[in-house]
């Protein structure tokens, strides 16, 4: 191991995936090109009956070239926030990030700006992400989402945004009877816990907006509340009322029986009406920062 390594924070990056064969690649390259060199790579794959795995062994060779711990576990599990846990309890290093399929960080550099020559006690590192959308068929924009964790009326910061001290993870795990809302659940538990979060002001994610979370949106929501509800979180609670639940399954159904183009029209118009600025390319974002 090189001593810059030894000085360092080792940080573990986790992938799980199932039939990822279209997307996995750009996952693992932007892994591969991170310039911080402490790092694991674990890849969960729940059995996928595509070429995922044989994609995913291309790459073992570059990974341990560059000195990279590389796991590839292939075996059944019970949905995203069980193969997290499972890949969780084969992690070694100190903080750990879960990077889903098709999910590519910001930059090369993202983990060596936040480590390289830097020490932590907080538990919870977090910082921004980049949405990544189809708002029209085959022409991505993108959105900035700003990470914060004093309001946890909604999710503060995306899981892909988040570096959690591992053996924090091991202990709270995701909980999996939740279908969408598993990573607010953890947040909140860490919250009410009263656990230390760190904002460490950079973009870390892009992040494709096309996820189970994103479209099921009335399971989400509704599960959401249930989650603030559980933990006693009552000053949360004041934005949420059943005409809310029942706008979240208006929602739903346009996304579901709409055709994409006018689907992806009243995203756009949202998501501009919510004061967020959609950017045209990731160059464009770079520009401003």
């Amino acid at each position: 191991m090189d001593k810059d390594q030894t000085n360092n924070t080792l940080v573990t990056i986790i992938t799980v995936c199932f039939n990822a064969e279209s997307c996995i690649e750009r996952t693992m390259r932007s892994v591969l090109k991170q310039t911080y060199k402490n790092i694991e790579y674990i890849v969960k794959d729940g059995e996928s009956k595509d070429c995922t795995n044989m994609l995913v062994e291309r790459y073992r060779e570059q990974f341990e070239k560059r000195g990279v711990r590389f796991l590839h576990v292939v075996n059944e599990d019970k949905g995203i926030y069980d193969a997290m846990n499972q890949a969780t309890e084969m992690a070694t290093g100190e903080y750990v990030i879960y990077m889903n399929a098709d999910d590519v960080f910001f930059s090369n550099n993202v983990l060596k700006n936040i480590f390289e020559d830097k020490r932590y006690d907080e538990d919870i590192l977090y910082g921004d992400s980049v949405c990544q959308y189809e708002f029209i068929k085959g022409k991505k924009e993108y959105t900035i989402w700003k990470g914060q964790h004093q309001d946890f009326s909604l999710t503060p910061f995306s899981h892909q945004a988040c570096l959690i001290k591992t053996q924090l993870m091991k202990e709270y795990r995701y909980d999996t009877k939740y279908r969408c809302a598993g990573d607010f659940h953890l947040f909140c538990r860490f919250f009410v816990d009263g656990r230390t979060f760190r904002n460490v002001s950079c973009i870390i994610p892009i992040c494709t907006m096309d996820g189970f979370s994103n479209t099921e949106i009335k399971v989400s929501y509704k599960e959401a509340v249930q989650v603030k509800k559980e933990l006693g979180m009552k000053d949360f609670l004041r934005r949420d009322t059943n005409f809310r639940i029942w706008f979240m399954g208006v929602k739903q159904w346009i996304l579901v029986n709409l055709p994409y183009m006018l689907v992806g029209r009243l995203l756009r118009f949202q998501v501009k009406r919510k004061g967020n600025r959609v950017y045209k390319s990731i160059r464009e974002i770079n520009s401003i920062l």
